[in-house]
């Protein structure tokens, strides 16, 4: 809903998923490009979302970031990561995992 609140306001926005199976297996999936209408093509991409696999967290974050930086096409830049809290991947746990997180929001 707030993808399509800030679409209907004139603002540039972009939606994404993802999910991990170890390092070298991070998914990521565009819901929403931020050249994309906010339509019923949309919601299908959502609604067709299954969950599964794990959450590496700091490579979501590099990776929005990184998206944000190229296609924004803005000064102004917000990236709202929606998670279960829990980052956790195989080999990425606990203190090693909540470490990349939060220098995944600095570099951001």
């Amino acid at each position: 809903m707030l993808t399509f609140a800030l679409h209907q306001l004139g603002d540039r926005v972009a939606l994404q998923s993802f999910r991990s199976m170890g390092r070298a297996n991070v998914e990521v999936t565009p819901l929403k490009r931020f050249d994309e209408a906010a339509d019923a093509s949309v919601l299908s991409r959502l609604a067709a979302l299954t969950p599964g696999a794990y959450t590496r967290l700091g490579a979501a974050i590099r990776h929005g970031t990184a998206v944000l930086e190229r296609d924004a096409g803005t000064g102004q830049r917000l990236l709202v990561v929606i998670s279960d809290g829990f980052a956790y991947d195989h080999g990425y746990e606990g203190r090693y995992a909540e470490a990349d997180g939060r220098r995944a929001l600095t570099e951001a």
